[in-house]
């Protein structure tokens, strides 16, 4: 076991790091050259941090992809992400520099959006900014720094306050509530209406696009399987002295919850998985003085949590698994007999029982394949290994055979 073990978690590892730096999103988009030119085709849609650097576009599936940078096109667009970049070059602390800007709102007062990483930070976190754009286009740019742990106290730089406050420093119908503004998209762009709505001639449209920021990238896949585990579980020596071991197979049914975000990788994501099993065994031992026997019978409920890695092309898709997981016992029973024969002869018998432990916590990994059915779902086999710890030990393969939607 320990060598299956050792190979499983060697492919994982070594499988990961050689396939995820070629993860990628692609969706439908276009993009405006910097001679107004319109390209339509499909952009890799990923993290706000990539998006804001670099524009990866093909014009079908099969073509060539392209890499655009920001001084190469004028602006790109996600069709039905909502998501939309514009090439601008902006100042941060005091040093020029050109990039993607997310749009947030256009209109009479343009609002972007950017996320840099902040290496001077002592905690070397990433930095968002909001920038306004005025009439006569100027950029006014507005941050803040993440919050800090002080004395056991959370810390927040409220110094972007201040910074709103010049930004909409000659409309106090802004500024009288800006005190009570959160650093984030949906205030920041309820800013930007707000300064529509007071500047805006009536019967006038001034906002031509509003992103929807509110728009969820998250997804979430359920399974269901059924299968079979071989189970080997371990006694206290102190205890069950002499019988130091049981095997057990029995069936397994369960359920799993897969979560990911394709925009940061379209191969790992996050996964829970709930299953109903049991384990059931009997055994006996004897000598010329002595015997023993037991029958064990428990039903079981598993918790595990971790990640799961999928090949991210192909119909035919190769995973791996691992993670932390929890075992119960319930409903369990467990009898056995002891016996000796004394200096005459006699057999004497002496009956016991031996409670076994409600909960054991472990770690599980795995190997197995998805065949997808359609475009969203998929069958699958999985084979995992699973060793779980307390005062008794088991240790099981489960093979699984399943369906995802």
């Amino acid at each position: 076991m320990k060598a299956i073990l050792s190979i499983i978690i060697f492919s994982l590892l070594s499988m990961s790091t050689s396939l995820l730096n070629a993860q990628s999103n692609f969706k439908q988009g276009y993009i405006i050259t910097n001679d107004n030119d319109s390209l339509i085709g499909l952009i890799d849609f990923r993290t706000d941090k990539s998006n804001s650097n670099v524009c990866r576009f093909k014009e079908s599936e099969k073509s060539k992809v392209q890499t655009f940078y920001p001084s190469d096109i004028a602006k790109y667009r996600f069709v039905d992400e909502g998501k939309y970049y514009v090439s601008r070059e902006i100042i941060i602390k005091d040093a020029p520099r050109k990039v993607f800007l997310e749009y947030l709102v256009q209109g009479m007062m343009n609002l972007y959006y950017y996320k840099d990483w902040d290496w001077t930070l002592e905690s070397d976190s990433e930095m968002e900014y909001y920038f306004f754009e005025n009439p006569d286009g100027v950029m006014m740019p507005v941050t803040k720094k993440p919050d800090e742990m002080v004395n056991y106290k959370k810390k927040e730089d409220g110094r972007y306050i201040g910074m709103l406050g010049s930004v909409f420093k000659d409309y106090p119908a802004i500024t009288s509530h800006l005190d009570k503004t959160r650093f984030d998209r949906e205030s920041m762009i309820g800013l930007a209406k707000d300064y529509h709505t007071i500047t805006c001639a009536p019967g006038q449209e001034c906002i031509e696009f509003e992103n929807d920021y509110a728009k969820q990238f998250m997804e979430v896949k359920f399974s269901v399987y059924g299968g079979f585990q071989l189970l080997d579980y371990e006694f206290r020596e102190d205890i069950l002295k002499g019988f130091s071991s049981m095997s057990s197979t029995y069936p397994v049914i369960g359920v799993q919850m897969n979560v990911l975000n394709p925009r940061w990788s379209k191969s790992f994501s996050f996964q829970v998985d709930v299953s109903l099993s049991g384990l059931k065994g009997e055994s006996r031992g004897a000598s010329e003085v002595f015997r023993k026997e037991y029958k064990l019978d428990a039903l079981m409920i598993g918790t595990e949590l971790g990640l799961k890695y999928t090949y991210p092309s192909g119909k035919f898709r190769p995973t791996l698994e691992a993670g932390l997981g929890y075992k119960g016992l319930f409903s369990s029973s467990t009898k056995f007999s002891k016996g000796y024969a004394d200096e005459n002869g006699e057999d004497y018998e002496l009956y016991s029982s031996y409670k076994l432990p409600s909960s054991f916590i472990g770690y599980y990994c795995g190997v197995g394949a998805d065949y997808l059915v359609g475009s969203e779902h998929s069958v699958f086999f999985r084979v995992t290994y699973n060793s779980y710890r307390n005062v008794d030990k088991m240790n099981l393969f489960q093979f699984k055979f399943g369906y995802t939607f």
